[in-house]
């Protein structure tokens, strides 16, 4: 039995802990590198303006977040497709 989660992460061949990932509205995606800063980076607007107006070093947004869980399934299952 197999299951297939689509959570519109696509890895950046060639380039460890870098991902396109899509965004639900309006299907534009994302570049997340999740080794840059202290819990990731993002491209969208939502993860500029939230970093830009927190104190906190571990701001992230649902790109991030989503990145992280894809990351997670290839860690627990190993060959989780894009």
């Amino acid at each position: 039995m197999s299951a297939v989660f689509d959570l519109g992460v696509y890895p950046v061949k060639g380039e460890s802990g870098r991902y396109h990932v899509k965004s639900n509205g309006r299907g534009t995606m994302y570049l997340v590198d999740l080794d840059e800063l202290a819990n990731g980076w993002c491209g969208c607007p939502h993860f500029e303006f939230k970093v830009s107006t927190s104190l906190s070093p571990l701001a992230e947004c649902k790109h991030i977040r989503s990145a992280k869980a894809y990351q997670k399934l290839q860690r627990c299952f190993g060959g989780v497709r894009p």
